[in-house]
């Protein structure tokens, strides 16, 4: 099967990378409980001086269209460390900034470099193998969820000791350090592709044009972050109203912060293939979380609350949409994760314009319809670009010719990440499938979202390749195929079966040996090391 023991990232590696993504993102969301004090010294309009989350947001986006897709073909171990110098200056320039101008300028250049956040979370995913992908994805996630929401506590403090401009002196410096440790820490070499530029560009496009799943999840991410916007782009300004100072406003991140209680926890519900569901009840939970919110003027407590509600909601969907996305085009990690995060980027500045102007002109109460609003509508498409038939199983049947595309991108995608891990291509990625699917050996999920290749021997059944999409794996599509060859073995009165494995595929041996595979030996094949394994029917 297309599964193997690749190496995940170490704890200390991926605990750096929690860090480090936590720290860059944060940077984005410092202004938000300093946005009352921006205001005054620049004089700029309650109404208007969300704009400097807004350029911010919008740096963001443009970045993760023009920076996030080089984490494809560039060695990230130079990328990284680059961009974490780049923003550290970035962030200098914003602490001392004295002009409008360079105000907005400077807070959009910290948004487009930010973006190294995203750059670490394929990263990380790249490290992992897919049955764990889900978990590291979501530890990092945990970190960037930290990193969010104590940007505006440590903003805050350091505000209140300091005054606004230390928030991003210190936070320069710290960057500046990071980008030393990530040098050592990311991995020497790394297999990239090779595009021009402007093709690495239009691939992007290309992906989200022709794939259902991206589009979606990218519509989802859009709503759930325009909610959260929503949410932490405003509510300094009431918090402000009632006399808070930046510490006390900057606390209710705290509140919040347990959103990263929600990240890994989710990773593995989608590692277990329990992603749609996880996501429909996370949305569930968003849509009730502006109840309490919308007590602010009553309770601070109900504040708390409804803060922990959709932090919750919203850190369990994004981590389930990019393990999803990731899993299901693990060839263009890079690409699909900055794509993604366009729309993340889109809908948290619409989120951020949109609140600020709005509780200008009509109060609390008013963005409390607006963040429902995104969120029943995040909930009503939650279920686009979901492949037909997912409950139940899908039948298997034998493949036909016009089968041959579906067949070589399963297993192009369920293959071609472990080329790095064994050293070379895996065997399957150089089989020729419209021969074996004319000779009548390759059967599929009539989905076609996984198959299997069964060759008759003398007294034994071949199985010699298993394959499911990313984006199906965890669903228990794997047992059924193999379960399949062994009911095919008994219809043609064959009392065995036998396959092949490479003996870096610790997870896949295991996972044989429990259905009662037994290995016979080893050998090396075309320069890989083989393992022989059969089962006695």
């Amino acid at each position: 099967m297309a599964t193997c023991n690749q190496k995940a990232p170490s704890r200390a590696v991926t605990a750096l990378f929690a860090v480090a993504s936590g720290t860059a993102v944060a940077n984005v969301y410092f202004a938000q409980p300093l946005l009352a004090t921006l205001g005054g010294e620049f004089g700029i309009g309650a109404g208007a001086v969300g704009a400097v989350v807004t350029a911010t947001q919008a740096g963001y986006g443009l970045g993760l269209f023009l920076l996030v897709p080089l984490g494809d073909v560039l060695n990230r171990r130079r990328l990284v460390p680059a961009q974490l110098l780049l923003l550290a200056a970035a962030l200098a320039l914003l602490g001392t900034a004295t002009r409008v101008p360079v105000l907005f300028a400077s807070a959009a250049a910290v948004g487009l470099l930010a973006v190294v956040t995203q750059t670490l979370v394929a990263a990380a995913a790249s490290l992992a193998a897919p049955t764990g992908r889900g978990r590291v994805v979501g530890q990092v996630t945990s970190g960037i969820v930290v990193g969010i929401l104590l940007a505006r506590t440590v903003s805050g403090v350091l505000a209140d000791l300091g005054g606004w401009r230390s928030v991003y002196l210190v936070s320069a410096a710290v960057t500046a350090l990071l980008a030393l440790l990530l040098r050592r820490a990311l991995p020497p070499h790394q297999q990239g592709q090779r595009l021009r530029y402007p093709d690495l560009l239009r691939s992007t496009i290309t992906l989200f044009a022709r794939e259902p799943l991206l589009r979606a999840r990218g519509l989802l991410a859009l709503l759930i972050f325009a909610a959260f916007g929503t949410l932490w782009s405003c509510v300094a300004l009431p918090l402000a109203d009632r006399g808070l100072s930046h510490t006390a406003i900057g606390a209710f991140g705290l509140a919040g912060a347990a959103g990263a209680l929600a990240a890994a926890p989710a990773g593995r519900l989608h590692d277990r293939g329990h992603g749609v569901r996880t996501t429909t009840a996370a949305l569930a939970l968003l849509v009730l979380s502006w109840l309490p919110l919308a007590l602010l003027g009553r309770s601070l407590w109900a504040l708390a609350l409804g803060a922990v509600l959709l932090d919750l909601a919203v850190q369990a969907v994004h981590v389930t949409s990019q393990s999803m996305i990731y899993s299901h085009r693990p060839d263009a990690g890079s690409r699909v994760i900055g794509g993604y995060m366009v729309f993340y980027s889109v809908g948290s500045a619409t989120g951020a314009a949109a609140s600020t102007a709005l509780y200008a002109a009509a109060g609390w109460p008013a963005v409390c319809l607006l963040g429902a609003g995104f969120s029943v509508a995040a909930l009503a498409v939650s279920r686009m670009g979901l492949p037909p038939g997912r409950s139940p199983m899908p039948e298997i049947r034998t493949a036909v010719p016009s089968d041959l595309p579906a067949v070589e991108r399963v297993v192009r995608a369920a293959y071609a990440p472990w080329t790095e891990v064994i050293g070379m291509p895996p065997m399957p990625l150089s089989s020729d499938y419209a021969a074996l699917i004319a000779a009548g050996h390759v059967h599929v999920l009539d989905d076609l979202s996984g198959l299997i290749v069964l060759i008759p021997e003398d007294g034994r059944l071949l199985v010699d390749n298993v394959a499911v999409d990313p984006s199906h794996q965890g669903e228990g599509r794997g047992r059924r195929l193999l379960d399949h060859a062994e009911a095919r073995a008994r219809a043609l009165g064959l009392p065995a079966l036998r396959l092949i494995t490479n003996e870096k595929m610790t997870v896949n041996i295991a996972r044989y040996e429990r259905r009662g595979y037994r290995e016979t030996a080893r050998e090396t094949i075309r320069g890989r090391r083989a393992v022989h394994m059969t089962k006695t029917l």
